[in-house]
């Protein structure tokens, strides 16, 4: 009887063991995502324009974005953001609201970085790569007039 308890226990010791060990490894994960959230969120507490500033002010989206309101601006962001790839760590949301804003304000890399609290460089990548997917999407919403229009 001593002899079964033993082997129990001595069962019951391994289980546990394999048990920390993957406790160990997920607190390892987790504590890796932590971290990327930390320096998502400490990009992004330095931003001025988000989407939650812009769902506040109808006249910010328009000024910013061109666009009338925070609903447009959702419902073109839906239609063409399945289209987008990224490994940025920036939201697509964030991305698409600061390339309509250098596209309509014509705002150089440096001010879009000082505003969105990112480096100049990433904002020049983000934008061609959705300067790209945005011809894709919205090339057949463009009338070109025809040459004899012109004279």
């Amino acid at each position: 009887m001593l002899k079964n308890l033993a082997d129990n226990l001595s069962l019951e010791n391994g289980e546990l063991d394999e048990e920390n060990i993957k406790l160990k490894e997920e607190n390892i994960t987790l504590r890796k995502d932590n971290m990327v959230l930390q320096k998502h969120f400490d990009t992004l507490k330095y931003s001025v324009i988000t989407p939650e500033t812009l769902q506040e002010s109808d006249s910010k989206v328009c000024y910013y974005t061109g666009l009338p309101s925070f609903e447009v601006l959702k419902a073109v962001f839906d239609f063409i953001s399945p289209c987008v790839t990224s490994n940025s760590s920036l939201p697509l949301m964030n991305q698409f609201i600061i390339v309509l804003t250098r596209l309509r304000n014509n705002f150089d890399l440096e001010h879009l970085s000082h505003l969105f609290g990112i480096h100049s460089s990433n904002i020049s990548r983000m934008f061609h790569k959705w300067m790209d997917v945005l011809y894709e999407r919205l090339k057949s919403l463009i009338k070109w007039p025809d040459h004899g229009e012109f004279i």
